[in-house]
């Protein structure tokens, strides 16, 4: 395969490689021409999934030792990054199962990089950074959010216990950066989350280290209502966000198509069809 100057990395296994779902999103990845595309999973893979990856030129990379998939999926991230991650100008991680891609996420980088471009000071974050991404509301209006970080801290000291009730929620299916920025990022989520006794996510993590990841300048995050990096379902279906549809495609407030779309499945039956139906 081409290398290309950036990365497109998710993790797939079992049932979601059968998933039409799955289909849909390797199939948008076509969208990002700038960009490899690699799968990891811990599965042996049919021949006819093996063709099927080969036609839409995706690489796939086997992993072990995932014993929870919402945890040690960030570790073999971290991993890939690690060995490879070198090649690449950007990266995105994503999920596979319910995310499209609109258009390239990279040009959205440029465009976030330019915003800069006035700013005086020390502007390092730019060559170095993670970007993640809100679903638009605040955890105490999510009954999901609440359960999940609730759980999450449980067995967190009370010295270290947050009240993140007034946070907006960090999506955890979509992280972008510089490889090393994102791999370190992944690795941090990972080692989190070995403490944990809880029942929860790997969102409930992330959600929790933005308290204290919001004060290092590498960090940032993407709100929908006025930005075009993603957008989630949840989000819409809370009503925090409402965009635009034209021709199938999911704009912001102001007009601009998201690169990326996030658990376009929980959106209403109408435009899961128009986004469907104008897959390439």
């Amino acid at each position: 395969m081409l290398r290309r100057p950036n990365l497109i990395l998710t993790f797939g296994n079992g049932p979601v490689l059968n998933d039409p779902c799955f289909w849909s999103y390797i199939q948008s990845t076509k969208r990002v021409p700038e960009a490899d595309v690699v799968l990891l999973t811990d599965d042996n893979l049919s021949e006819e999934v093996l063709d099927k990856l080969d036609f839409y030129e995706i690489a796939y990379v086997p992993v072990t030792e995932l014993t929870n998939l919402f945890r040690d999926r960030h570790l073999a991230y971290w991993n890939y990054l690690n060995d490879h991650g070198h090649k690449y100008r950007c990266a995105i991680i994503t999920d596979c199962r319910d995310v499209l891609f609109q258009q390239s996420p990279f040009e959205w980088v440029d465009a976030w990089k330019a915003r800069f471009g006035s700013v005086h000071g020390n502007k390092d974050f730019l060559d170095h950074f993670v970007v993640l991404t809100s679903e638009g509301f605040k955890v105490s209006q999510s009954g999901f959010a609440c359960i999940d970080n609730f759980e999450f801290q449980s067995d967190v000291p009370a010295v270290h216990l947050k009240d993140i009730k007034d946070k907006r929620v960090v999506n955890g299916g979509v992280s972008l950066g510089t490889p090393q920025a994102l791999m370190n990022f992944h690795l941090l989520i990972w080692a989190t989350m070995l403490k944990t006794r809880g029942r929860c996510t790997d969102q409930s993590a992330i959600n929790y280290l933005m308290t204290i990841l919001n004060e290092d300048a590498s960090y940032s995050v993407s709100y929908p209502q006025h930005d075009w990096l993603c957008l989630t379902g949840e989000g819409v279906k809370e009503g925090v966000v409402q965009p635009q549809h034209e021709d199938g495609v999911l704009k912001n407030p102001q007009g601009q198509p998201y690169a990326v779309i996030h658990q376009w499945d929980r959106l209403d039956d109408s435009l899961r069809q128009s986004l469907l139906s104008h897959l390439d």
